[in-house]
């Protein structure tokens, strides 16, 4: 396909478009310049439009979302729009129901605090837990604790070593709800880490 190809000429070859989100609709704060115009153009064309993210969060937080980034959510199929977070919640409830985790997440939030919410896992301490879930790199939820750490800012593995090494000793398995290393800063902020970096650490 040419460099020059036009929006207008992919219209015109396509019935659908599937969308990445961070760095190609939006920066995480607001969206891209051009970008809603053109979901709106796409969609009022009558194109299928979906999500496709690695995000660790559901997909209905992504829908909620995107009117806040000046994004129609209703220009998207819904049945189209997914997150690895969403993959992860569904693996979760077929595989994992009944059993208990250590969770690594973000920080209490929207699309956070909810998340186990349906999928008959709870938590527990790592010698009692059958498995780690891996959403977010700024607090480890263990049993009834919840530990917050700066992996997030710093990259800095070492409040994991010990929580790691018991884990590996039972051969416990991970499940990595987003397998980005490192997410693109938001404006006038840094480069964060995420929670693909402790999964391959």
């Amino acid at each position: 396909m040419p460099p020059e190809t036009s929006w207008e000429q992919l219209a015109g070859m396509y019935d659908g478009f599937i969308f990445d989100q961070f760095g190609v609709m939006h920066n995480g704060a607001a969206a891209l310049e051009g970008a809603p115009a053109l979901v709106d153009r796409l969609a009022a064309a009558g194109k299928k439009l979906g999500i496709l993210s690695n995000s660790s969060k559901r997909k209905e937080w992504t829908l909620r979302e995107l009117p806040k980034l000046g994004f129609s959510a209703d220009a998207f199929v819904a049945a189209a729009v997914t997150t690895s977070g969403e993959e992860a919640w569904h693996a979760l409830g077929a595989h994992w129901r009944g059993k208990a985790c250590v969770w690594l997440s973000k920080r209490d939030g929207d699309g956070v605090t909810d998340y186990l919410e349906g999928t008959g896992v709870g938590l527990a301490c790592v010698e009692r837990a059958d498995f780690l879930l891996c959403s977010g790199t700024n607090a480890i939820r263990e049993g009834e604790g919840v530990v917050s750490v700066d992996c997030e800012a710093t990259g800095d593995v070492a409040p994991y070593a010990a929580l790691f090494s018991r884990a590996l000793e039972r051969g416990l398995p991970m499940l990595c709800a987003n397998p980005d290393f490192v997410s693109p800063p938001k404006p006038g902020k840094a480069t964060t880490y995420q929670p693909g970096h402790l999964a391959a650490h």
